[in-house]
């Protein structure tokens, strides 16, 4: 089970507002995920949005996915991926050392 502070990082924007129950929340803690995949998960997110706003249109969540291995940034992730660590820091990172960027 994820633990609660992975869990309210990666959902801060989508249970904003709710003061006691979020469904995604739930699912989340259920989910059988890990933190690092769950943070992964999170960077793609942040790589769809940026590339879909890059293009004009949104990429989806498929070839985001695919983007992001290609370009090295699965493997970086798997590198420099330490428990605690939030999307909030990996992110910069793992586009930034990368020597081919989007």
């Amino acid at each position: 089970m994820p633990h609660t502070e992975i869990v309210d990082d990666i959902c801060t924007e989508a249970c904003r507002g709710k003061t006691s129950y979020c469904t995604l929340k739930e699912i989340i803690k259920h989910s059988g995920l890990s933190d690092k995949a769950l943070e992964q998960i999170k960077c793609v997110e942040r790589f769809k949005w940026q590339e879909s706003m890059r293009e004009g249109k949104d990429i989806g969540w498929t070839e985001s996915h695919i983007r992001w291995v290609e370009l090295g940034y699965a493997s970086k992730f798997a590198e420099i991926y330490k428990d605690g660590m939030t999307n909030k820091e990996l992110y910069p990172i793992v586009v930034a050392s990368t020597s081919t960027s989007p």
